[in-house]
């Protein structure tokens, strides 16, 4: 498992696909976990939530939250 935390990181599972430029710039660090499902439904890409993760199948990623708010970026 690679963690992406504060590094710029490339994924070939993401492709063209919208999280593209979010990933490799690490937007979601910081942010809390409410308004990062609200953006995953509106791009409709589909997540699995759990109390202190939430997992992105389609794009191969865990995030990690502290408090509600994502600390780490994981892929899978």
């Amino acid at each position: 498992m690679k963690i992406i935390n504060n590094e710029t990181t490339q994924h070939s599972k993401i492709g063209s696909q919208p999280f593209d430029n979010v990933n490799q710039n690490n937007h979601y660090i910081g942010q809390n976990k409410t308004d990062i499902v609200k953006k995953l439904l509106n791009l409709k890409v589909d997540y699995v939530e759990f109390v202190h993760w939430l997992a992105v199948p389609t794009l191969g990623l865990l995030l990690k939250f502290d408090k509600q708010i994502c600390y780490q970026i994981s892929d899978y």
